[in-house]
């Protein structure tokens, strides 16, 4: 099962190891979990902290037990897929877990082994991690690799097939809502090195 909540990228992975590290250790229930990602890593609000605890789960760096949310011990690697790919791939089908909807635009940024704090990135694998547990983004990026110039958001989301038809009839802005998450899919397969920002858009790295 991939999710589907896009947050708003982050100019560098250390935000992202922020937001990580506000999590317990040990399971706490999702409105306590909310708090301290509000609280600890000043995250904007409620609503907000729950679209990170879905999105890290999709990256395997959370999980969801009986008792609440908690951060996983050891970090994804190439030996292992994440948790929700590994369902999806079990079940054979696209399930998708969904949160609230996106509303502002991302910004990008470059990764690399470590973070700039010296911070060891949460995953020497994150960029399979992200395409595979997270909704949309292995489809943006066939697009980009598909494509033999740059394209800008607005032409990746004009090829982007991927919207469910449940929700094209059950939401009026659903063209405005899949626009912003495309242009958040975008920014984040920047951020891991999947793409990059270049003249006329992006392109596959």
């Amino acid at each position: 099962m991939r999710v589907k909540p896009v947050p708003v990228p982050p100019s560098a992975v250390d935000r992202l190891l922020d937001i990580r590290d506000a999590l317990p250790l040990v399971p706490e229930p999702e409105e306590s979990c909310c708090e301290r990602l509000v609280s600890r890593a000043n995250v904007e609000d409620a609503e907000t902290a729950r679209d990170w605890l879905t999105f890290l789960r999709g990256l395997g760096l959370a999980a969801e037990g009986s008792s609440g949310y908690y951060r996983t011990r050891e970090e994804p690697d190439d030996s292992e897929t994440p948790p929700a790919s590994r369902a999806a791939g079990a079940s054979g089908s696209d399930d998708v877990t969904e949160r609230s909807s996106v509303s502002s635009q991302p910004e990008s940024g470059n990764v690399t082994e470590r973070s700039s704090t010296g911070r060891r990135i949460p995953s020497g694998d994150l960029d399979r991690a992200l395409i595979e547990g997270v909704y949309g983004a292995r489809e943006v990026y066939a697009i980009l690799e598909g494509a033999e110039d740059p394209l800008t958001a607005d032409e990746v989301f004009e090829r982007f097939e991927a919207v469910p038809r449940w929700e094209r009839r059950r939401n009026p802005d659903w063209e405005g809502v899949w626009r912003e998450r495309v242009g958040r899919l975008l920014g984040w397969l920047t951020l891991i090195g999947r793409a990059e920002r270049v003249e006329g858009g992006y392109r596959a790295a």
